[in-house]
């Protein structure tokens, strides 16, 4: 399904959400390192480790890595 809107105004305010949402401050950037090992990469830090909200996410990601890939 598509939906096509005829409005300048609406699409200027859409692509200033989007630009914000896909910012450095509002989204990482995952990246190889020199060895091969992911990198997880935002505006004012860099991690080793997936990024998460809290306890509760870091357990969510543990427990769906139990079923095989094609699952997620």
């Amino acid at each position: 399904m598509v939906a096509v809107i005829d409005s300048e105004s609406l699409a200027a305010e859409l692509r200033s959400i989007i630009l914000r949402d896909l910012s450095g401050a509002n989204s990482w950037q995952v990246v190889l390192d020199d060895d091969g090992e992911l990198v997880w990469r935002h505006d004012t830090e860099t991690t080793r480790r997936q990024p998460a909200r809290g306890g509760l996410q870091r357990f969510q990601d543990a427990f769906f890595m139990l079923f095989p890939k094609r699952y997620y």
